[in-house]
């Protein structure tokens, strides 16, 4: 009972300590820019609505960092709660034993069940009465059923993302992409307690007490040593309790084995470039996820450490051999390890915007202090039974440092005339880079390092490289500015100017991918279109690549813009989010290039494209200006052939051109709207009925009541059937004598130069269909596979619809967050 006491309280010190650190750990509060969705009164990401921030609780659109948090904060609340509980119950038992007064500990538990269980009631009453008191809640009663959500997505009865949806994209994103991984650490873990509770030769567990004891010296076992392969090992465990800390400790220690290759692997970038370029790639799904399986070991690493090194400090306080932590090489290693671990991690996971990026950096480079006490940690004669970390950490230490030397040394080039551009938003930098980096598989839609040394010349920053459009030899990147070099640099530079710069790499990330895909759906918001660019100047002759571009800086798209670099057959959808106005040109383009205000529902807009592709309905080089004069060409000869063609009358005429320029998939609305505007004016200038007092009696278009009069006048009805008044004939005399002019117009209108402009795209991917939606859903899987999402951009709230659609269609995603 004393001992478990003891324990208990040394527990309640650790956890409230972490508590307590955790509490200064907390991350901000996530937002999404949302609007409310007029279709459904939920939440999306619709266009033209007034725009939304909400703030992202819990688990409400997925696991986020501070749902996490929260969630940790809160469950070691609970267990303080739990352990305090316990402690007291203990305390008091200890004190009525000692003085022989009344054990008060099963009373006091009783009341604290009561007092939790009135907390409960009256935590449930209020949820109850906040959902029955919310509108449109089942808690309500209403006068018909409830409303439903159609979207295509689960939902449940509040109108949130199912238990079940939630659970999935977690998933997806958490458990799927590492999955080896994590065999390979259960592997690890099965196999250390496998030999620790084995009997000699091959394990430790004495056959005699079943303890993990030193069977040739007692004063050993009391010290908590065990002599075995010439050398002492702290894995003393008697009882139950020590047993069980210990097979805890060394499970997890075990477990880290994958996780410390990964980490150091995910690193090697010339390891990386030279496997991608080999068959091996097939085969080393990693290379395509380097920094999520880096940022998913070093995660695990910082808690596995935590976990590692509690359960071997409760054993040794348990036995009172705590001295064990700086008196035996195992425990001193493993305190500088625990030192330099959160010093290491904490700053990536948690502090990504409080501290600059060269801090981080800096503290980052603590992991070979870190490597070189885990080599440490355990002697090396004690394999089989552990001993690994030394031959295993050393090797990654050493190639690791071997690879990071050839990259500096052979991977670096110096750019003597480098051009930088200067924007109001940033700079862009124009280099000719050497035929070995031209080469590089990489330098399609990968990144490279840029120091500017008249900047600062220890600081090396990643950007993604895109080609020149009017010089493939020349790379650019661009720096927005966004941190505390980048706007150095703007400020350094006053005008357009030259001057060297070093560049390393290039490397390649999750958009080298993109040539696995027939039909590429490229996502970006901000400067996150860069790698995009690379990727169409790459493959817009031998791919169909579609790009949707959410961007506030009006200076920033016209520039892109105005340098060609959205030159492609596929859907450019750029989402202006900015609040400075754009020039006319840009607004009025009516080809596949969109200026759309507002925000992008992705949900929609993704389905819609594919939808368009697949069915044929939607193809985005129908709408190319070059297509536009195609078509053209089309309707001005179709209207030759007409106009030759006596036979028919001008109604008829008029009616097939029109109707031939909606097979081809334009709106011709624009079109005929102009034609009849220009003999309305004529109509009134001459004193004549106008298509208004045409249309006296009637809702119906111009365009319709012509062809209503060429469906009568083809028909086999009489006259007198047809023409039930001397009113509907003299309606019926002036729609032929306005379809005279309508086609004498037509001809003329169609050879003006200029009059592609008012051919219209029929299909619009940015506007919802539920049709399209359900199409999607129910192609078929192969063609499915041709179809890749790629986005590039550090929006949370993106990031976690894109997860999403991947998961309802069932069509592969690619992230690049800028978190190389």
């Amino acid at each position: 009972m004393k001992e478990m006491h003891h324990v208990a309280g040394l527990s309640l010190l650790m956890i409230v300590s972490f508590q307590a650190a955790n509490g200064f750990l907390r991350t901000p509060r996530e937002f999404v820019d949302c609007v409310p969705s007029p279709t459904d009164g939920g939440v999306g990401f619709d266009v033209g609505v007034p725009t939304l921030r909400l703030r992202i609780d819990a688990f409400a659109f997925g696991p986020t960092l501070r749902g996490l948090w929260r969630l940790v904060h809160k469950s070691t609340g609970l267990l303080v709660f739990g352990l305090g509980v316990y402690q007291v119950r203990g305390g008091l038992g200890l004190y009525a034993g000692r003085y022989g007064t009344p054990d008060y500990g099963d009373a006091f538990v009783r009341y604290i069940c009561w007092l939790v269980g009135v907390v409960a009631f009256a935590k449930l009453w209020t949820v109850w009465s906040r959902r029955k008191s919310k509108p449109g809640s089942r808690g309500r009663e209403e006068s018909g059923p409830p409303k439903s959500r159609d979207d295509g997505r689960d939902h449940d009865d509040d109108g949130t993302h199912s238990c079940r949806r939630r659970v999935r994209l977690w998933y997806r994103r958490a458990i799927l992409p590492f999955w080896r991984v994590t065999v390979a650490q259960v592997l690890c873990a099965i196999y250390i307690i496998v030999l620790t509770f084995s009997t000699p030769p091959v394990g430790m567990r004495d056959p005699n007490t079943n303890d993990i004891v030193d069977p040739n010296s007692v004063m050993n076992t009391n010290k908590g040593l065990i002599y075995v392969n010439e050398s002492y090992r702290p894995v003393v465990a008697v009882g139950n309790w020590q047993k069980a800390c210990l097979a805890i400790s060394r499970a997890s220690a075990f477990s880290m084995y994958p996780m410390l290759v990964i980490v150091f692997v995910t690193k090697m970038k010339a390891t990386q470039c030279f496997l991608s370029r080999t068959p091996l790639s097939m085969y080393l799904g990693i290379l395509n996820q380097a920094h999520e399986h880096h940022a998913h070991a070093g995660g695990y690493l910082a808690f596995d450490i935590l976990v590692h090194t509690t359960f071997h400090l409760l054993r040794w306080i348990s036995q009172g051999n705590l001295r064990l932590l700086w008196t035996s090489a195992t425990g001193l290693s493993g305190l500088i390890t625990v030192v330099a671990t959160p010093l290491i991690a904490f700053p990536m996971m948690y502090y990504r915007d409080g501290l600059s990026y060269e801090v981080r950096k800096g503290l980052h480079f603590l992991f070979y202090l870190f490597a070189v006490g885990l080599c440490f940690h355990v002697p090396t004669n004690a394999i089989p039974n552990g001993g690994y970390i030394a031959p295993v950490l050393g090797s990654c230490i050493v190639l690791y440092t071997l690879d990071a030397c050839y990259v500096y040394f052979f991977m670096c080039e110096k750019i003597e005339t480098t051009a930088f551009h200067v924007l109001s938003s940033g700079v862009r930098i124009s280099m000719r880079v050497s035929d070995r980096f031209r080469r590089s598989p990489a330098a399609r839609g990968g990144y490279a390092y840029v120091n500017i040394p008249w900047i600062n010349n220890k600081q090396w920053h990643p950007f993604s490289l895109f080609e020149d459009p009017h010089d493939p030899s020349t790379l650019q990147v661009f720096l927005l500015k966004n941190g505390n070099w980048t706007n150095a640099v703007h400020k350094a530079l006053s005008r357009d100017t030259t001057r060297p710069c070093w560049i390393k790499g290039p490397f390649p990330s999750p958009y080298s991918q993109v040539s696995s895909y027939d039909n590429q759906i490229l996502v970006a918001s901000g400067i996150g279109i860069t790698p995009a660019l690379a990727a169409i100047s790459a493959f817009k002759s031998s791919r169909r690549i579609n790009l949707i571009w959410a961007v506030r800086d009006a200076e920033m798209l016209e520039f892109f813009l105005e340098q060609m670099y959205l030159e492609h057959d596929g859907w450019n959808l750029i989402f202006y989010t900015g609040k400075t106005p754009l020039t006319s040109a840009i607004e009025t383009d009516n080809t596949n290039f969109r200026v759309i205000y507002g925000r992008p529902n992705l949900s929609s807009i993704i389905p819609n494209i594919v939808y368009g592709i697949e069915s044929k309905i939607g193809l985005p080089e129908k709408y190319t200006m070059r297509s536009k004069d195609e078509m053209k060409k089309l309707i001005t000869e179709r209207t030759h052939e007409l106009d030759a063609d006596e036979s028919l009358s001008s109604a008829e005429k008029y009616a097939k051109v029109c109707q031939l320029g909606m097979d081809l998939g334009f709106c011709m609305h624009e079109l005929i709207d102009k034609i009849h505007h220009a003999l309305s004016e004529e109509f009134s200038g001459n004193g004549q009925s106008s298509t208004v007092e045409l249309q006296a009696n009637t809702t119906t278009s111009p365009l319709s009541l012509i062809q209503a009069h060429c469906r009568r006048r083809s028909s086999k009805i009489s006259a007198e059937d047809s023409i039930s008044s001397r009113a509907d004939a003299e309606q019926e005399h002036a729609i032929g004598v306005f379809s005279q002019m309508c086609w004498a117009s037509m001809r003329k209108v169609v050879n003006e130069r200029g009059s592609n402009a008012l051919l219209k795209p029929s299909f619009h991917p940015w506007r919802k269909n539920e049709v399209q939606e359900s199409f999607v859903e129910k192609l078929d899987t192969n063609i499915k596979k041709t179809w890749g999402i790629f986005y590039c951009g550090g929006s949370e709230g993106v990031m976690l619809d894109l997860r999403g659609i991947s998961m309802d269609y069932n069509v592969d995603l690619h992230v690049d967050s800028f978190a190389w």
